[in-house]
């Protein structure tokens, strides 16, 4: 989303990464979005399915969404706000 933009509201946004090719790729963020009064998300995910890493869910907040070793390897982060 472009710096300029002063209004924006999304509900239930998902974002999901699947890099079974190289798993060592990661997104740095799901969202980004300029960090303005007018732009507000909620509940929104970030998905690792299996394969690859997001760092965080918007901007740099939010847990990464990272594979687990010897568990399941889908990785689900929910982030009910932002900001």
């Amino acid at each position: 989303m472009a710096n300029s933009v002063r209004t924006h509201e999304l509900w239930g946004g998902g974002s999901y990464i699947f890099t079974n090719v190289n798993p060592t790729l990661h997104a740095a963020r799901g969202f980004e979005v300029p960090v303005t009064p007018g732009v507000r998300l909620h509940d929104l995910l970030t998905v690792s399915l299996r394969a690859g890493t997001i760092d965080h869910v918007v901007n740099d907040t939010g847990d990464p969404a990272v594979p687990i070793p010897g568990t399941d390897p889908v990785s689900i982060i929910n982030l009910v706000s932002f900001p």
